[in-house]
């Protein structure tokens, strides 16, 4: 039944597509008030003074509960009697509406998409008609009025600036005279016309208008329109526009103008140009910019630089600046050149944060004009600038924003491959270039005045029609003639570069030294700095280095091949002189920003590059960039451990603190690696406390071990023992954290009982300390080291005190240990409650393993309803949610989920190297490939019995082994008969299903074996799990 509401216009309600009568006047406005709550719960006391204007009479709560009987029976005639209704739903304090359409909202999607006049078009008058003067829907109505009007200014902005689009937008001024978008927008087209006169007029026009009403100036958008238009501004479009330039591109630049008319439409899109150094993907780029420009877009550049030592998410500082509008507060980690910490904000929340305000932010830029924004140069991109691209393309599904990316083939880091591989998901363009056609070749070179078709010929073979090989080639050919450079120049585009550097006489080349090894040449004050030349000589350079085309008049290089050649070219002791200059010359200046001093001091050899790098680790933080963090910790700890006669206190904690990135990072398994190394320092000196806190640095909320499966660290428990004898006696944090984690190392599966004590004393001696986050990590350490099926109820009670304490991260790992509990225990509804809860953190918390957590899981519990096919669904999403993790076990966990898959289905598994990657445990394995081997018709390996390990997977083990047998077996009856009543899940990653199935597969006799499967199978109904109550009855 779909049942649907119209308001804008005349207030109707449909059913199935057919219009229904809901009575009088108050019926409609007690619907109209459940409307504009969006189905949030309105309380009784609310409806009745809304729908009797503020005095309901004495008998209005019967009166009120017949007007919901009576609009029930109307929106739903066919319910049946005594069945709750979904129209209109009964809430503990109120009542709220179901689901349903209403056009409103429909309007608002079709807005968000672009689609304007599929938007407008369901108008029908005025918002809620016939309710005009009621009170309390007046700030509704006005809402929508406005919105509507902001979409009509949008559906023009997105027309042709043509005659008829100005008289509608100058009406929908005249309409909205206080609107001063309108009459800017109306001003420009006019100008745009060619009508400069008339837009001056309009802008003339609102100003005495809002003299008059509110004795206000106009604001500085339409004060800086008037300013431009009476100087004619060049950035201003107008008529006739110029011709547009082809460059031997046209059919990329064709590409990429029906990409333009996608995001018109409010589809947003994103282009990747790629090529070798020098093949025009910048050309390209500014190309399809200027045209951009010329329609009315706005457009924002973002430059990635291989060695100026700019600091993290640098490519998105620069688009937010150039934008011009004030990012608000939320932005502050990005625009702030050293942000303030965020408080206990979790690592993954707050980067999830900034970049959902980043994409408001230029949702926004985009609301009146189409937004083009270019990242060019992306194979030197920061982490955080690649994982801010990569969700801001699943972010901004809607809106007319273009995002143009440009990357050097072949190089930059895996994760820029990683990251182009998720956005071209996304229906990106990809737009590779080779090298130009003759045709092209021969138009540039007839701008050089050669015309000879030979040499056109041996130019193009020369230089493969490499646009910068071409240019630099015809530089050279003004110096020697075009025959002497095709003959002498070797066929390298480097090779070129350096014979147009020698050019440059010896005087100025200390000027470019210096350039190269600073990164620009735009600073001329820092230029005499570093080079040591007198400013006058600097300057001289500078004018002879342009004259050759080596930099440009805005202090860049021409090129980055031309930076990048004489860089390379310098002698390794004049770099090392150059950055030490460098380093001494930025140090005084406090703007300079702290990763170029890091770069410049590790250059320079100097120790200073320790303290710059830990500081460029602490802004990276700040800015939520954790992998570029981690890299800077990494390369701090690895100057300080080289440096003579070091203080291993300093060491061990810049370990720790690398330990810390790798887990805001979600690399748990490379801060244990980096863990085993802060430990390894920390035996080097004499102090419990600190091997205290090295040994207990994996404190990150945490589902599984932070190892690989079946991977054991004697060496970690003695140590652990071992400090805990040099700790004082008593309660105090670090013997907590030793205590907790001592019993997480002995999760063996060989349920020492040890390891059970330890976290039983940690956890007790937590309580009594009383500290919020120490009783989380306990709790945590508690969880890991009783992982057993013995031990359920309390790892449910331990999921469920974490979901209390107020500490986001670990209120998820609360959540999601609760919807495995839950599912083991058959309590579907309390699982489906704990996944909801867990997947609103996931998404806002955006940590990106305990994201792939909830999808393996998400699989499992299709899984047992028998859903094979969502089951694979979800189990591809977390594949595709793992491919950005590069961490830890992904591989086994998938392996484990996709063999439960095959065997649930009653289907080979198909791959061998798909059961090794699913556990290095012989029991495991064998047992897989037996099954696999039934189902596949191929013989089975004789049977042998292995002890499973006494862990998480013991039920699933004992429960294939009985699926193996098939046979009665008092041993395997008895161990499975305690959890006859549970599902075996292996932890959310590998379900087999029903305890009681597989008991009776095992049972004595064929009574009792009955008896079990019809248990089973009256369960499986209960909870709604068709597929295993017709399986067991099957077995019967």
């Amino acid at each position: 039944m779909a049942l649907a509401f119209r308001v804008l216009g005349p207030f109707r309600a449909s059913v199935d597509g057919e219009p229904v009568d809901v009575g009088g006047p108050r019926p409609r406005l007690l619907l109209a008030r459940l409307l504009i709550a969006r189905g949030a719960t309105v309380s009784v006391d609310t409806l009745l003074g809304d729908v009797y204007d503020g005095a309901p009479p004495p008998r209005a709560h019967g009166t009120l509960h017949s007007y919901l009987s009576n609009l029930r029976k109307v929106l739903e005639p066919g319910r049946p009697p005594r069945t709750p209704s979904t129209a209109i739903l009964s809430r503990p304090l109120g009542y709220a509406l179901g689901p349903c359409e209403v056009d409103a909202e429909q309007f608002a999607d079709h807005a968000k998409s672009g689609r304007f006049d599929e938007a407008l078009a369901l108008w029908h008058g005025p918002p809620y008609e016939e309710f005009a003067d009621v009170v309390w829907l007046r700030p509704e109505i006005d809402r929508l009025v406005e919105a509507r009007v902001d979409v009509q200014e949008k559906a023009l902005l997105a027309r042709p600036p043509d005659a008829e689009t100005a008289g509608r937008l100058e009406t929908l001024a005249r309409e909205n005279p206080l609107r001063e978008s309108l009459w800017e927008s109306l001003a420009r087209t006019l100008y745009t016309l060619g009508r400069q006169a008339d837009a001056l007029e309009a802008i003339r026009t609102v100003r005495a208008t809002l003299a008059e009403e509110l004795g206000i100036d106009p604001g500085p958008g339409l004060r800086r329109l008037e300013s431009m238009i009476l100087t004619q501004d060049p950035v201003l479009p107008a008529a006739p526009r110029g011709a547009r330039r082809g460059g031997g591109r046209e059919v990329q630049l064709d590409r990429l103008d029906a990409l333009a008319r996608d995001v018109v439409r409010g589809v947003p899109r994103t282009a990747v140009v790629s090529g070798e150094p020098g093949i025009g993907k910048t050309w390209l780029a500014e190309e399809f910019a200027r045209r951009c420009q010329d329609d009315g877009w706005r457009v924002a550049w973002g430059r990635c630089h291989e060695t100026s030592g700019t600091p993290p998410l640098w490519p998105w500082r620069q688009v937010v600046r150039e934008l011009g509008t004030a990012p608000g507060p939320e932005l502050d980690p990005l625009v702030i050149d050293d942000p303030v910490p965020t408080g206990e904000t979790e690592a993954g929340e707050g980067r999830f944060r900034l970049h959902q305000a980043v994409a408001a932010h230029l949702a926004s830029a985009a609301a009146v004009r189409p937004l083009l924004v270019v990242l060019d140069d992306l194979q030197w991109a920061d982490s955080a600038s690649l994982g801010l691209l990569a969700d801001l393309v699943h972010l901004l599904k809607r809106g007319r924003i273009a995002v143009l990316v440009t990357v050097r083939s072949g190089e930059g880091a895996p994760a820029v491959y990683d990251t182009l591989g998720l956005i071209s998901r996304d229906n990106a363009l990809r737009l590779p270039l080779a090298g130009l056609g003759r045709d092209a070749v021969s138009e540039m070179a007839s701008s050089g005045d050669i015309t000879d078709p030979r040499a056109v010929d041996r130019l193009a073979e020369r230089t493969r029609g490499n646009p910068l090989f071409v240019r630099e080639t015809l530089r050279l050919a003004e110096d020697r003639g075009i025959e002497t450079a095709l003959t002498t120049v070797p066929e390298a585009l480097a090779d070129v570069i350096r014979q147009r550097l020698r050019a440059l006489p010896d005087a100025h080349r200390a000027t470019l030294d210096a350039a190269a090894v600073i990164g620009h040449a735009g600073d001329a004050r820092l230029l005499a700095e570093v080079s040591g030349e007198a400013p006058e000589r600097v300057e001289e350079a500078l004018e002879a280095a342009a004259a050759l085309h080596l930099v440009t008049d805005r202090g860049r290089f021409a090129h980055e091949l031309v930076r990048e050649t004489w860089y390379a070219d310098l002698p390794a002791a004049r770099r090392i002189a150059l950055h030490a200059a460098a380093l001494t010359a930025l140090e005084h200046r406090p703007a300079t920003d702290v990763a170029s001093l890091a770069r410049h001091a590790k250059a320079a050899g100097s120790e200073a590059a320790v303290t710059w790098s830990v500081a460029t680790a602490g802004q990276a933080a700040r800015r939520h960039a954790y992998e570029d963090a981690v890299e800077w910790w990494r390369q701090a700890a690895e100057l300080h451990g080289n440096i003579p006669g070091a203080d291993p206190r300093t060491h061990v904690e810049l370990l720790l603190s690398l330990v810390r990135a790798r887990l805001d990072a979600g690399d748990g398994y490379g801060a244990r690696k980096t863990r085993a190394e802060a430990v390894r320092a920390a035996d080097r000196t004499a102090d419990p406390l600190l091997k205290a806190q090295a040994l207990t640095s994996l404190d990150a909320p945490a589902l599984w071990k932070f190892y690989y499966y079946g991977d054991i660290e004697l060496h970690s428990v003695e140590r652990i023992v071992s400090v805990l004898d040099d700790l004082p006696d008593g309660d105090s944090a670090a013997r907590c954290r030793l205590l907790g984690c001592l019993g997480v190392e002995m999760y063996d599966g060989s349920a020492d009982p040890r390891g059970d004590a330890a976290t039983e004393e940690a956890l007790a001696m937590a309580r009594r300390i009383g500290d919020r986050r120490l009783l989380a990590v306990t709790l945590n350490a508690r969880y890991l080291a009783v992982k057993r099926a013995e031990m359920l109820p309390e790892l449910d009670a331990i999921g469920a005190e974490l979901t209390t304490l107020g500490l986001p991260g670990f209120e998820l790992l609360g959540w999601l240990i609760l919807e495995r509990t839950r599912l083991e225990r058959v309590d579907l509804p309390g699982a489906d409650a704990a996944a909801e809860r867990a997947k609103t953190l996931v998404d806002r918390l955006d940590l990106p393993w305990p994201r792939f957590q909830h999808l393996v899981w998400t699989g499992s519990r299709r899984l047992v309803e028998g859903d094979f096919d969502g089951a694979e669904d979800a189990y591809v999403a977390a594949a595709e949610a793992g491919e950005r993790l590069n961490v830890w076990h992904t591989r086994s966990v998938l392996a484990s989920a996709m063999i439960s898959l095959a065997l649930a289905r009653r289907e080979p598994v198909g791959a061998d190297e798909l059961i090794s990657e699913f556990s290095p445990m012989e029991v495991h394995r064998r047992l897989v490939r037996t099954l696999s081997a039934r189902y596949s018709g191929q013989p089975e390996p004789e049977f042998r019995w292995i002890e499973p390990p006494r862990d998480f997977s013991e039920l699933t083990v004992l429960c294939l082994y009985a699926d193996t047998l098939r046979r009665p077996h008092p041993e395997l009856y008895r161990r499975l008969l305690p959890y006859e009543n549970r599902l075996s899940t292996g932890e959310g990653t590998f379900l087999t299903g029903p305890v009681g199935y597989f008991l009776a597969l095992v049972a004595p006799d064929r009574e009792t074996r009955d008896g079990h499967l019809a248990a089973v199978a009256e369960r499986a109904r209960a909870a709604g799990l068709g597929h295993w109550a017709e399986r067991a009855s099957s077995e019967r």
